[in-house]
């Protein structure tokens, strides 16, 4: 893993007992990778923002999913290890929580968990909030020295997971006929906790168009739901509450 900084090595070993060496190391690639991809966070696209500074065939990316012979349990351990690492690490003067729900969110599909597209996590840890400090704050302590608690973390971890997929079946069992796609799109943009752009609704909903997406945006600005803040590139869309 000589290519991999070295702050974030004692992260990724979170995950070495899910995996062998040579997939790890492609595994941590392509979390990293996805952290600075816009849009949609396939496969091809994450290796398209590293470029030239990926070793290996691109094709040996695409089996560490398609071709996984990894643990689940051992690896939910350690995704959700690796994002309480990365909430005490405080790498960024400021997001670090909404990078650590875009990580958690990337490798819940690559394992399968495909709740995370229907069902906003950010909404329901803005909803168990006073619970999520007070278990970050609990498990926190002594994390500089590796004597922290982690079974809290991975308790609310699971159970939000679980809390996300009971809502999921409970839509699914209430709606007797599929959801228009203008309504996945307002409900899924009422659901975020953070400011957010397009290409992160676009990459929450692929079956809807970015044309779509804009005009139910549209629509919710002049209702009175949600805001834009800013221009161009950095323009970044607020919900009102």
């Amino acid at each position: 893993m000589h290519s991999i900084p070295k702050t974030a090595r004692p992260v990724i070993k979170e995950f070495a007992p899910a995996f062998t060496r040579p997939t790890l190391v492609r595994f941590a690639f392509l979390l990293f990778a996805a952290i600075l991809t816009t849009g949609h966070r396939t496969v091809t696209n994450v290796l398209r923002t590293l470029g030239r500074a990926v070793p290996g065939h691109p094709s040996s990316y695409h089996r560490v999913f398609s071709h996984r012979r990894w643990y689940s349990w051992k690896l939910a351990r350690g995704l959700a290890t690796f994002i309480l690492d990365l909430l005490c690490i405080h790498p960024f003067r400021d997001g670090n929580g909404r990078v650590s729900r875009l990580a958690t969110s990337l490798l819940l599909q690559s394992q399968g968990f495909q709740v995370a597209r229907y069902i906003s996590l950010e909404r329901l840890i803005e909803e168990s909030k006073e619970e999520y400090y007070r278990v970050l704050n609990l498990c926190s302590q002594s994390w500089h020295e590796g004597r922290n608690e982690i079974v809290p973390w991975w308790d609310y971890f699971l159970s939000t997971l679980r809390g996300a997929y009971k809502e999921f079946e409970h839509q699914v069992e209430s709606v007797g006929a599929r959801p228009a796609k203008s309504d996945m799109v307002r409900q899924t943009v009422l659901g975020q906790a953070e400011p957010f752009t397009l290409g992160d609704m676009a990459a929450q909903l692929p079956a809807a168009s970015s044309q779509l997406i804009k005009k139910v945006l549209a629509e919710m600005k002049k209702a009175g739901q949600t805001r834009l803040v800013g221009r161009g590139r950095g323009a970044r869309w607020e919900v009102i509450r």
